[in-house]
């Protein structure tokens, strides 16, 4: 019932989102002159889509804390901590913010720099973020043989790995 309520509020979302867009491009003119209009559309728009992205998540939250088991949700939380939050900022590297300066400076070479871009973040993922979890996963394996602390659980590591592919397409 849970996930069928989440799967509902997210494609009535997206529908909102592609009726927003469409009625924003038959209404909205840009007024070239106008920056300040410019600037306060260019950040409400990115508003906008943040408020509808953390109020996915919040919705996501509710619906995984009442479907998870009680004993699976701090290793999905700990995974989906050590991915979002460290390996999502290493593998984004300042990439997206130097890739939107660059192709607003130059729009020929917008295609070529997400090509470059995407590659760069496929090498992030591959060459450091993938071997970072897997040595948060033998220090975790490490403090447990140690009697420190506990090492992962096969479901908190799982929820890494599937959580690490999510860093692939973000560029």
């Amino acid at each position: 019932m849970r996930l069928t309520f989440f799967i509902s509020i997210l494609l009535i979302s997206l529908l909102l989102v592609a009726v927003g867009v469409v009625l924003w491009r038959r209404f909205y003119r840009d007024d070239p002159q106008n920056t300040a209009r410019r600037i306060v559309k260019n950040s409400a728009v990115t508003f906008g889509m943040r408020l509808l992205v953390r109020g996915l998540d919040l919705i996501f939250a509710v619906v995984l804390l009442g479907t998870l088991d009680p004993s699976v949700i701090g290793p999905y939380t700990l995974a989906a901590l050590l991915v979002a939050q460290y390996l999502g900022t290493f593998t984004e590297f300042g990439l997206g913010t130097w890739l939107t300066r660059e192709a607003a400076r130059e729009p020929t070479v917008a295609q070529r720099l997400f090509g470059v871009t995407l590659s760069l973040r496929w090498l992030l993922v591959l060459l450091g973020a993938a071997p970072l979890t897997l040595l948060v996963i033998a220090v975790y394996a490490s403090l447990g043989a140690a009697g420190l602390g506990e090492p992962l659980s096969a479901a908190g590591q799982q929820a890494m790995w599937v959580l690490l592919l999510t860093l692939i397409p973000s560029a």
